[in-house]
């Protein structure tokens, strides 16, 4: 599992790409939040930042995307974009979770 990439990363994919044809059998998953938190006015899409990725890398078969959710959420169509990728993890940071009147925590 990646770190998250900044939203404009060749460095970063083609390390990673160097990585991926250097071991075999090894696979790697790039951490992509649904929504950029730092700023979420920002006029790059995660998605773009992840086929950005993917197409420096040859969309190889060993890299696949690990989607972090945030207390943004996305509207509707690029959550239906996200639908079209192969989703490896879905990560939920504890953070999001608010806590209920009975003290349990919630999303």
């Amino acid at each position: 599992l990646t770190p998250i990439p900044a939203k404009k990363c060749p460095n970063f994919a083609r390390a990673l790409y160097s990585n991926l044809t250097g071991y075999t059998n090894t696979q790697f998953m790039v951490r992509i939040p649904l929504v950029w938190t730092d700023d979420p006015e920002a006029s790059s899409d995660p998605w773009e930042t992840w086929n950005d990725v993917r197409s420096v890398c040859e969309h190889h078969a060993c890299l696949s995307v690990a989607l972090e959710l945030t207390s943004d959420l996305p509207d509707q169509d690029t959550v239906e974009q996200w639908g079209a990728e192969q989703v490896k993890m879905i990560i939920v940071p504890t953070s999001i979770f608010l806590t209920n009147a009975s003290g349990v925590p919630v999303l």
